[in-house]
């Protein structure tokens, strides 16, 4: 998901200049981790409206709160909606990693709520004009996800997609504006640049983590 960065205006100034990140989900913390330590400037809000993760991340994944990482437990659904009652509030990149325990609809992750069309305007209201937001889709039920499709593509006006490789995960990069010209080829020359950026002594990096990789196989929604 980290790779939906180089959809970004000037990926490789983004480790030099304040950034705002709303991660929904927290999972283990290793998502909010990697961008708070590889984006000096970063400032993560984590929504989870589980507790019992926030205490798993931090005792057993060496996950904490600063200044620039915060915790919010509560449901996501609320939390965007008072986002978008305090007008003037957008962030630069959102994502939605957020796991379903109703698992009787064919799509376990987001919920269903998380993907309805009037939630999903809300995001858009406090995304960035030249933001990213960043969506795991695992949707078992072709019929179901062909909807969830249009309805992200009703909302977004460029919806780019990858399949993640013998899984049935596919994790889908949604902009307001971005040119639509720009080939497969010129995102993973955005990302390997940014990725050059982000490879600095001092912090380690796993060599068979590649953002230019991950990318190849981009295409349009």
């Amino acid at each position: 998901m980290v790779a939906g960065m180089a959809f970004l205006e000037h990926p490789t100034s983004l480790t030099e200049i304040p950034m705002s990140v709303l991660v929904v989900g927290l999972g283990g913390g290793s998502l909010p981790l990697f961008i708070h330590d590889y984006f000096q400037h970063a400032y993560l809000e984590i929504v989870d409206i589980d507790p019992f993760m926030l205490e798993v991340a931090t005792q057993w994944f060496g996950f904490s709160q600063d200044d620039r990482m915060k915790v919010h437990i509560c449901d996501g659904l609320d939390y965007i909606q008072r986002l978008t009652d305090n007008d003037g509030i957008h962030y630069h990149v959102i994502m939605f990693d957020v796991d379903s325990k109703d698992l009787s609809v064919g799509m376990s992750c987001p919920p269903a709520p998380f993907v309805e069309k009037s939630f999903l305007q809300k995001v858009r209201c406090v995304l960035a004009p030249q933001g990213v937001f960043v969506l795991n889709l695992v949707c078992r039920d072709a019929i179901l996800k062909e909807k969830v499709v249009g309805v992200i593509k009703e909302v977004f006006p460029l919806v780019y997609l990858r399949d993640i490789e013998g899984e049935v995960n596919e994790i889908f990069f949604c902009t307001l504006s971005a040119d639509p010209t720009i080939h497969r080829s010129g995102f993973q020359k955005q990302a390997q640049s940014l990725e050059n950026k982000l490879r600095r002594p001092g912090i380690k990096w796993d060599s068979t983590y590649s953002l230019s990789k991950l990318l190849q196989e981009v295409k349009l929604a």
